[in-house]
């Protein structure tokens, strides 16, 4: 004979959710939650990737219209880093203190010199504007990546503003030149003797200690860390490798 209660039962166990029914279905809507944001990171990472290829390649038409005009790339220049604020672009406006390009000393004997360790792209852009369709390429740039800073009370030179070039995380791109030795050692070497310009790409750090805090990890695993932020660095045009050595790496990698 069948109860009310049997009936009633029936029903439940027909229509209803067991315990490990709710816990596979939430179970599912996380994985699938998890793979929405790793695809939506991954979809803005390349668009932002894309965006900053076509910043360098904007920048790289501009050195070849300075080249075709002046017949000679533009020339290194030390002093013209001084006049210039950090490397590290902060908001779209003047930055309240001075702060020089790291310039370092590098090399052996009379080779030793002085060189900038992160070489803005401002110093290109003074240099170049006025020459052939130079400024109309520059100015074809979205705004979104141009800055316009006014030159720091510090600096040799007191005349105006200068303009400088962010990518699409809003980090300042670098114009490695071949006659800045030090450079070529830290991003990678220049090819034939050109000029090439250089973002941080994704994980916004150029390989240096300073970018990346160490934790608990071992040194030999933190260094090799540091090394790894020089992969995702995107170049307007094929580069040498970079310097990835011990003694390289504690003399000019570890930043104060």
């Amino acid at each position: 004979m069948i109860t009310h209660q049997y009936i009633t039962q029936r029903r439940f166990h027909q229509h209803g959710f067991t315990l490990v029914e709710m816990l596979v279905v939430v179970s599912v809507i996380i994985i699938l939650m998890g793979l929405v944001i790793t695809v939506g990171v991954r979809v803005v990472g390349g668009q932002k990737e894309s965006q900053t290829t076509g910043v360098l390649r904007t920048l790289d038409r501009s050195l070849e219209e300075y080249y075709t005009d002046a017949e000679a790339f533009p020339k290194f220049s030390l002093q013209a880093y001084r006049n210039i604020q950090g490397p590290k672009i902060v908001a779209p406006i003047a930055l309240e203190q001075y702060v020089n390009t790291n310039i370092r000393t590098f090399g052996e004997g009379d080779d030793n010199r002085k060189y900038p360790a992160r070489p803005t792209v401002a110093v290109f852009l003074e240099q170049v504007r006025g020459f052939g369709s130079v400024d109309q390429i520059i100015e074809s740039l979205p705004n979104q990546f141009i800055r316009s800073m006014q030159r720091p009370l510090e600096a040799h030179e007191q005349d105006g503003g200068y303009l400088r070039v962010a990518d699409a995380w809003d980090n300042e791109i670098f114009f490695i030149h071949p006659d800045n030795a030090l450079a070529q050692e830290l991003y990678g070497r220049c090819t034939n003797r050109r000029p090439y310009f250089l973002s941080s790409g994704q994980d916004e750090a150029f390989g240096f200690t300073v970018e990346l805090p160490q934790g608990a990890i071992d040194v030999e695993t933190y260094n090799k860390n540091v090394l790894e932020q020089l992969d995702d660095n995107l170049a307007s045009t094929p580069i040498g490798p970079a310097n990835r050595t011990s003694a390289f790496f504690d003399a000019y990698r570890i930043e104060l």
